[in-house]
């Protein structure tokens, strides 16, 4: 059976293609360029330098997470719609089961480590041959991670493996001692290859892939002491629960709202609002537009995007943007963060000043996202609202979004679902 793999967990990421479960062709990304550009064109070079055609794939691969948000979404997208078009099934691996396999050594147990930044790993602690999950999945900071393995390791050291030993290696070292072994991430497309073609009862239609986020949205606390929703999909996704398949940035918003909500669907009824006076609500282009968001962020949330990450999200994808209202004396009063996945828009974030709320600046911010992303493409929206958020349910439900699943417990801090809110825009893909 031939399979065609794909890995965009980290910059430089890869492609390969095995044939019952034997490694015919695999290329590493290149770090310098954006999956947007590299996509779908690396498929097709490694299956050219491998001489065989798409159509006798039988079989797509590729990596679910965790993982780099931005890549995970745009490589699992470029494979539904390689999918879709070729009628084929995909099959979603954990990149941690790659990396497990990769680390494999028959001696030790394997610890496969990526990085999450904020000093944070995606972590689970495999058996010696890789396969055999011992624990895991979580997303803390190396040292609480190493505690809670301390019991499994005794006395044993583990084969670190991945971009989170590496960046972390000190933290290893300072438990276990200078003669821990320590790899880097190999190109792992080849493992998911191999992997997927192992287990093609896993395969799944394009639209039952789900991404592996692990860490949880924030919950987010006003600094006048009210409660916030979050669930930044995927920071996403400090201050979160390891929870495997939680996203880390997505539907992450501050929003108070004293306007009750009437109950029902609302997409069919144009909604009007006034747009607050002197507004402007445009895409940020500038440096200094970064750092009055970041300090927005850092003023919304208790587990705040530094400038550098922000910085790092916008320059290195294609997909993600950020779009900012201004009013006099505002450099920005509110923001939202997004991205724009072929014909998916995702919010992932949206806050507005503390100083401002309540006078419609979320509704027009969001109303002017839903104009753009519908004008660029975007056939359809997705966000995740905590169940308890009415204010924000209320102005999404105005918007016309309606729910389209629950995701159980989905929230901790304390322990809550999550509404899946979608919005068909007709208007969408031209």
């Amino acid at each position: 059976m031939l399979v065609l793999a794909l890995d965009t967990t980290n910059r430089a990421g890869s492609v390969a293609v095995v044939d019952r479960g034997v490694l015919l062709g695999e290329i590493a990304g290149d770090p310098s360029r954006n999956y947007g550009e590299r996509l779908p064109q690396d498929l097709m070079r490694v299956l050219a330098a491998a001489a065989i055609p798409l159509e006798a794939v039988a079989l797509l691969a590729v990596a679910a997470g965790p993982g780099s948000f931005t890549g995970l979404r745009v490589g699992i997208a470029a494979m539904q719609g390689l999918a879709m078009a070729s009628g084929r099934k995909i099959v979603p691996i954990s990149a941690l089961d790659a990396l497990a396999v990769a680390g494999a050594n028959g001696e030790a147990p394997v610890a496969a480590w990526i990085d999450a930044q904020r000093g944070e790993v995606f972590a689970s602690l495999y058996d010696a041959t890789g396969t055999h999950l011992l624990i895991g999945p979580s997303s803390l900071t190396p040292s609480p991670t190493l505690e809670q393995w301390t019991d499994a390791l005794s006395d044993i050291t583990p084969v670190f493996i991945g971009d989170g030993a590496i960046r972390h290696e000190a933290a290893i070292r300072e438990r276990f001692g200078a003669g821990a072994r320590i790899l880097p991430t190999p190109p792992l497309a080849g493992i998911i290859g191999r992997l997927a073609a192992a287990a093609p009862d896993r395969a799944v239609l394009p639209h039952a892939v789900v991404p592996i986020y692990i860490r949880r949205p924030d919950v987010e606390l006003a600094r006048s002491g009210a409660a916030a929703a979050t669930g930044r999909h995927h920071r996403p996704a400090g201050g979160r629960s390891a929870r495997p398949g939680r996203s880390p940035a997505r539907g992450r918003s501050y929003l108070h709202s004293s306007a009750g909500c009437r109950a029902g669907p609302v997409a069919s009824r144009p909604m009007t609002f006034s747009e607050p006076a002197g507004m402007l609500i445009e895409r940020i282009s500038e440096s200094v537009d970064l750092d009055a968001v970041a300090a927005l962020e850092a003023d919304t949330f208790t587990n705040p995007w530094t400038r550098e990450m922000l910085e790092r999200e916008l320059r290195q994808s294609d997909v993600a943007r950020v779009y900012v209202a201004r009013l006099p004396g505002y450099r920005v009063a509110a923001f939202c963060a997004c991205w724009l996945v072929y014909d998916e828009l995702h919010i992932n974030t949206i806050a507005v000043d503390a100083r401002l709320r309540r006078q419609g600046l979320a509704t027009a911010l969001m109303t002017h996202l839903l104009a753009e992303g519908a004008a660029q493409g975007a056939r359809r929206t997705f966000l995740e609202v905590r169940r308890s958020n009415l204010a924000a349910q209320c102005l999404y439900e105005r918007l016309g979004f309606t729910v389209s699943a629950v995701r159980r417990n989905y929230y901790s801090q304390p322990e809550e679902d999550a509404l899946v809110l979608a919005l068909e825009m007709p208007n969408g893909g031209g």
